[in-house]
């Protein structure tokens, strides 16, 4: 079975910790209307020792992860790098693997660069019955929906990894890939054979 995911990705935009609270809050809250396995929520803390946690969804919860996602340089005093916004990852219970769906964004960065971009990528669960349910026609389209108005991205993609390996076997996005798999806006469905 092909792990598949929605993206959505705009260029620099400078934002504060607050702005990127209310984005993600606002894109959780969408995707809870869209399918109640998103209504329970984990963080997954920056450090590999340890476990991630169920929060509550709400700016007051959810603002302090988003301060801690900063990147900072390599040696003391590690400073923060402004210039590369927010990072925070949240997931469904850890616990059921193949049930679970993790999202990943990064926020209010604005590096200047082509290389790096602004992003919210929903990976969605492996196992089948969660899987087909959220790739249903109108729940795959409110979940995109609900991620496009809440980061005002310039584009989003649902897409397998599957077919994302086809056309980047090396890891760089080929020219075909650039054309199939981000539409401006435009939401496209691609779905490799089973």
């Amino acid at each position: 079975m092909d792990s598949y995911y929605i993206a959505c990705n705009w260029k620099d935009r400078k934002e504060d910790a607050g702005a990127c609270t209310r984005r993600i809050v606002q894109c959780m809250r969408g995707l809870a209307s869209c399918d109640p396995s998103f209504a329970e929520v984990s963080i997954v803390p920056r450090s590999t020792r340890k476990l991630p946690y169920r929060i509550a969804v709400d700016f007051e919860t959810i603002k302090p992860f988003v301060e801690r996602g900063r990147n900072r340089t390599d040696v003391p005093p590690r400073k923060i790098i402004e210039k590369l916004g927010y990072n925070i990852s949240l997931s469904a219970d850890y616990r059921n693997r193949e049930k679970k769906w993790v999202i990943n964004a990064m926020c209010g960065a604005y590096p200047q660069t082509s290389g790096m971009l602004n992003y919210c990528k929903l990976s969605l669960p492996r196992e089948a019955d969660a899987l087909d349910g959220s790739l249903q026609r109108g729940t795959a389209a409110c979940l995109v929906q609900a991620m496009i108005s809440s980061w005002d991205p310039d584009w989003a993609v649902v897409q397998g990894l599957h077919f994302r390996r086809l056309h980047s076997p090396n890891g760089r996005r080929s020219k075909v890939c650039s054309q199939a798999g981000l539409c401006r806006l435009d939401v496209l469905f691609c779905r490799s054979g089973r």
